[in-house]
């Protein structure tokens, strides 16, 4: 329960994200089209400190207030007192996992949005279908072999995230995606 409701509330962080990628994706391929990839470079850095300023703010908040976040899953709950208590006590850990992957989520949605305007598309294709196996294997290896704790799942996610934002970051550092 822990889980979902901190997966639920990392999407109020994400969507806006999501919406960031999607017009660096239009404005990369924008500029581009004018031949302009100096410029197309410019949007996609400053998409990433826009993308980072704001996730670092909702993951302060996250660590410092997660009652702020966590009030209206409890509110009307018919569960016990004690119960409420601990799976809001461990959602408030658990949003200090979401807080640690915010920003290597919005680093690589940013880059996505960068290669895809720009139309890298067959490097994508093959990086995500490489990740999504990665994270199944890490999720059936946690639970079923490693037995790792949920920390150990969530760690792991972070894990993830991190692989997944530097091999996006990498790629467009190296510039193949001006060609």
């Amino acid at each position: 329960e822990a889980t979902s409701i901190a997966f639920s509330i990392s999407s109020l962080a994400f969507m806006p994200i999501y919406g960031l990628h999607i017009a660096v994706s239009v404005l990369v391929g924008e500029r581009l089209g004018e031949n302009r990839d100096e410029l197309a470079s410019r949007v996609a850095i400053t998409a990433l400190q826009i993308a980072l300023a704001y996730m670092l703010f909702i993951s302060l908040l996250y660590v410092l207030v997660p009652s702020l976040f966590l009030h209206g899953f409890f509110r009307h709950s018919e569960q016990p007192v004690a119960d409420q208590k601990a799976v809001q006590a461990m959602a408030a850990v658990l949003l200090q996992f979401v807080a640690a992957y915010n920003l290597l989520d919005a680093t690589q949605m940013v880059f996505v949005g960068a290669l895809k305007g720009a139309g890298d598309t067959r490097f994508l294709l093959y990086v995500s279908l490489v990740l999504s196996c990665l994270l199944a294997a890490f999720s059936v290896l946690s639970v079923q072999v490693w037995q790792l704790s949920i920390f150990g799942c969530w760690t792991l996610i972070i894990f993830w995230c991190l692989i997944a934002a530097v091999t996006y970051a990498l790629r467009f550092r190296q510039g193949k995606w001006r060609l």
